[in-house]
């Protein structure tokens, strides 16, 4: 599971054990976004998340993005937001709006 990008959550109930694979899903419109972005000229995408990196790259790769940063706290996000508006000049951030 975990390969598959998924937390894994183990339960016990007496003795019944069950394991449980949870995941986020891109939005069904996300990859044809990320595509027009390209076609716009947003060539550099980048994923950055919370999550574990092993999960980001999942996830990522179903998009067709190469570039990730995982495991990062919101304060970390905002770091490196400042830092690529410092290196490239203009930054555009797409949120989930769960932070």
């Amino acid at each position: 599971m975990a390969r598959k990008g998924m937390s894994v959550a183990l339960l016990a109930y007496g003795d019944h054990f069950a394991a449980l694979g949870l995941r986020d899903a891109p939005r069904s419109n996300a990859s044809e976004t990320l595509k027009k972005l390209d076609r716009l000229g947003v060539k550099r995408q980048i994923m950055i998340s919370g999550d574990n990196d092993q999960t980001v790259r999942s996830i990522a790769g179903e998009l067709g993005m190469q570039e990730v940063r995982s495991g990062l706290m919101p304060d970390h996000k905002e770091k490196l937001i400042a830092e690529l508006e410092a290196a490239e000049g203009s930054v555009m951030m797409v949120g989930d709006g769960v932070n």
